[in-house]
């Protein structure tokens, strides 16, 4: 392994021990925990896998402590919370009906006992930290103030940007030197270059996982600097997320105007999400319509500083080498390396759009469906993992629609009026452009717990509280 590996084994390890250590003393609350351990989800122990990360970590500790408190009677879970979390088991009776009806399934070359124990095995890593994280957000709510939140979060954006600044800064200077660059948080720099005016330049990333991380968790915090009325932070997050080169950054903050501007008067959380994604899938349809008017007017100014950082890799989506291919879905370019294999195996395989294929079987999908040559090498060195970055997409293909529309009924129904409600419904539509579902989750058990009405959602939603 080599010597960079070791290093942010190391690192990964002491943040863990030092969010652990916090969080038995109660210094800050778990949600802010959870939102810095996201922050610094960079720092893995790459030997175990890249998922083994500080995030993953801090959650299986929490896990492990709700577990020990569960077995020694000092927490309790209800009834309809056991109901929640086997409900996904219950679905997967429709998806072993479908496997064990179709002729000629994808699945059928595999070992049946492996494929069960690896896709059961996918469910509990996947879920069974969200409950856990859930119980330890009750624990602890009436000593979690929003406000405060809000500014734990403002601060870890503002920390980010600053780094993210600092490994641009490096990167110019020592672009050259790839282990410097790697240390500092740059794992995939040559990956992420590119050029303005002759200067070599690097999508930045602090020490997220990727730049479109940081870009997710910039575009959230850009309301809460405008609601902290901290305009200045606002104006850094924007600058530095247009650094990050992600389409994702300009689509959520395109998500928080809608919410919290043409949509300001909307309170409701659920109709707030759904109209918003209305607006949102309605705007991609008319770029779609467009796009080869756009392609043909503004692929000639590629040179421009503008073009670079805020259209070519957009435009790049909508450009094939097939005219027959259709790498959209509701009029969004899908990325060819990673939702777009599941995306186009349920289009020819419909019956899978209720039932998923699966936790964990992304990497099992027939090799025709892969047509990105970095996929193409990982499957056939057996190290594609598989992975999504769009959480509805996500929860459809592996859980199936069924269980993605019951899971964001319960979790839309909390009721909770002005910022906090609003925030919460702008973090539906992140995480339907990016995956942070703890954080959702957190906040979600934050907001239902201190719900002064709950008694009301405890009659008529699956989830209660222990």
């Amino acid at each position: 392994m080599p010597l960079i590996d070791y290093l942010k084994s190391i690192i990964c390890l002491i943040i863990v021990l030092t969010l652990s250590f916090k969080y038995l003393k109660k210094n800050e609350s778990i949600v802010e925990l959870l939102f810095i351990a996201f922050a610094l989800k960079y720092f893995s122990i790459p030997i175990l896998g890249p998922t083994i990360d500080v995030l993953y970590l801090f959650a299986l500790f929490i896990t492990l402590l709700e577990v020990v408190s569960f077995l020694s009677r000092e927490a309790k879970v209800s009834k309809n919370m056991l109901l929640l979390f086997f409900f996904p088991f219950l679905l997967f009776f429709q998806f072993l009906v479908v496997y064990n009806f179709q002729s000629n399934h994808y699945l059928s070359n595999l070992n049946p006992i492996f494929w069960y124990a690896k896709t059961g095995a996918s469910y509990v890593k996947n879920f069974l930290p969200y409950f856990f994280i859930g119980m330890a957000v009750k624990r602890q709510v009436d000593k979690i103030d929003l406000e405060n939140t809000f500014k734990a979060i403002l601060k870890i954006a503002t920390v980010s940007s600053i780094i993210a600044l600092g490994q641009l800064l490096v990167f110019v200077v020592f672009h050259q030197n790839a282990v410097l660059l790697e240390l500092v948080g740059l794992n995939g720099a040559y990956n992420y270059q590119y050029n303005i005016l002759g200067i070599n330049l690097v999508r930045v990333q602090a020490f997220f996982y990727e730049p479109k991380s940081l870009a997710a968790f910039l575009g959230l915090a850009v309301p809460l600097a405008i609601h902290l009325k901290n305009k200045s932070s606002a104006l850094l997050f924007i600058l530095v997320g247009f650094l990050t080169l992600s389409q994702t950054f300009i689509v959520i903050l395109l998500a928080g105007f809608i919410v919290f501007v043409l949509l300001k008067n909307v309170q409701n959380i659920r109709a707030s999400i759904v109209w918003s994604m209305a607006i949102i899938i309605g705007f991609f349809f008319s770029i779609s319509s467009l796009k080869d008017y756009l392609l043909e007017n503004y692929a000639t100014r590629e040179e421009s500083i503008a073009y670079t950082i805020f259209l070519d890799r957009a435009f790049n989506r909508y450009t094939l080498d097939d005219p027959e291919e259709n790498r959209e879905l509701f009029g969004i370019p899908l990325q060819p390396d990673i939702e777009l294999p599941a995306v186009n195996f349920l289009r020819d395989n419909n019956v899978f759009i209720l039932t998923g294929f699966g936790p964990g079987n992304y990497n099992t999908l027939p090799f025709k469906y892969f047509i990105s040559t970095w996929n193409i090498e990982a499957l056939e060195k057996g190290t594609f993992k598989g992975h999504f970055d769009m959480g509805w997409i996500y929860l459809i293909a592996e859980f199936g629609l069924v269980f993605f529309l019951i899971v964001f009924f319960i979790l839309t129904g909390v009721q909770w009026s002005g910022f906090a409600g609003k925030f919460y419904s702008f973090l539906w539509l992140v995480f339907f452009f990016h995956r942070i579902d703890i954080l959702l989750i957190a906040f979600f058990c934050l907001l239902f717990y201190k719900n002064k009405t709950g008694e009301i959602f405890y009659r008529n939603d699956l989830l209660q509280p222990g």
